[in-house]
């Protein structure tokens, strides 16, 4: 029951004993565990151990492996291991991958990510590929993240609608107030009490 030693080697990274359990006892790297049904390879992803996942990879896991609709991708996204997206990009993940949290780029965005998701935007990932109720510029203001607001907008999300300005005012952000207007957002959608926060945000630089 629970967790057997390929899948608590995945939480610890531990090559040597995986090179065991795989090569001499033969233990199935594609078993999820009873706790909370992971596979080996989910475990090291979830815990940033590249070395394991390459190995575990090397050996048949499952790349396109989805939990429920989450694959690898989205879970290194979500925990912002920027070198494991890029290694699982570069052996054919989809960038674009749509859980029902969305793709791994809002996920990158939700939680705040910035270098994660400038990664997945040099590999291609669709900055207005929507899922939810919420486009991707949304996300990363409600997690004030004008760091991950500013790599969207360069990489070509959509500005218009959705009062993104006013967004960015509630939370006080005035440098994202700033690249939103630069990149074309149109202030006049915004009303007057909120037009009145972007005011004072301006003005208070």
């Amino acid at each position: 029951m629970g967790m057997n030693a390929l899948h608590a080697a995945g939480g610890r990274g531990r090559l040597p004993v995986y090179r065991y359990v795989v090569e001499e006892v033969k233990m199935d790297i594609h078993k999820p565990d009873t706790l909370i049904d992971f596979t080996p390879v989910e475990h090291a992803v979830k815990h940033g151990h590249l070395p394991a996942i390459k190995y575990l990879l090397d050996h048949g896991a499952d790349l396109h492996l989805q939990h429920g609709d989450n694959t690898l991708l989205h879970s290194a996204a979500t925990h912002g291991q920027s070198e494991i997206v890029k290694f699982l990009l570069s052996k054919g993940a989809d960038v674009d991958a749509i859980s029902d949290l969305g793709t791994p780029l809002i996920l990158a965005a939700l939680k705040g990510h910035p270098s994660t998701l400038k990664i997945l935007l040099q590999h291609g990932a669709d900055p207005n590929k929507v899922a939810g109720l919420f486009g991707i510029i949304d996300v990363a203001l409600h997690k004030s993240s004008v760091s991950c607001v500013k790599l969207l907008i360069q990489g070509g999300a959509n500005v218009s609608g959705d009062n993104h300005l006013a967004k960015a005012a509630e939370k006080g952000l005035t440098e994202a107030i700033k690249c939103l207007l630069e990149a074309g957002a149109n202030p006049n959608v915004v009303d007057r009490v909120l037009l009145s926060h972007i005011l004072l945000s301006c003005l208070a630089i």
